[in-house]
């Protein structure tokens, strides 16, 4: 199980992610009524192929999610997904 902290910034033009320690995620809905949150969890399952669980940060910019799968497993699925 991977915990990894994620920047959400809703209401953006585009999808995109900057990799770093904490990934910075750019999504095109706003966070309202639990919308972002959704669309993150929906773009993450296309990179990765697994759901992911938000442990904490549901009403913050600042997520912590749950990964099943190994860290630089997910990393690595993130970073060619975006490429």
């Amino acid at each position: 199980m991977t915990e990894i902290y994620f920047k959400v910034k809703p209401g953006e033009k585009s999808f995109s992610i900057e990799e770093g320690k904490m990934p910075e995620v750019k999504i095109t809905v706003e966070a309202e009524n639990g919308r972002a949150n959704t669309k993150l969890k929906d773009r993450l399952e296309a990179l990765t192929g697994e759901r992911p669980g938000i442990i904490s940060g549901h009403k913050s910019r600042r997520k912590k999610l749950v990964f099943d799968q190994a860290e630089e497993k997910v990393r690595e699925k993130i970073s060619e997904g975006v490429k």
